[in-house]
């Protein structure tokens, strides 16, 4: 399992580093099903149930990124 831990700054994020901020990860699974994204590389694992339209406000969306960006603790990955 992954940690949250100094999430802000592991970028890319996703399996295949598509997005470079937090702020699209989080627009991504807010409205993924009802935005124009592209198609997923293996449909038969998307998220159906739990994520792709949250409805999120886009205060709601700042609000979590906030959070986020919370958990780095200012440690710096070797390089």
């Amino acid at each position: 399992m992954q940690s949250l831990r100094n999430i802000a700054v592991t970028d890319p994020y996703m399996h295949n580093g598509v997005f470079k901020t937090l702020h699209e990860v989080v627009d991504f699974y807010n409205t993924r099903d009802v935005k124009s994204w592209p198609a997923p590389e293996v449909a038969d694992n998307v998220n159906q149930d739990e994520l792709g339209d949250l409805g999120l406000t886009d205060e709601e969306v700042n609000d979590l990124v906030a959070f986020l960006e919370t958990l780095t603790d200012g440690y710096e990955l070797p390089e």
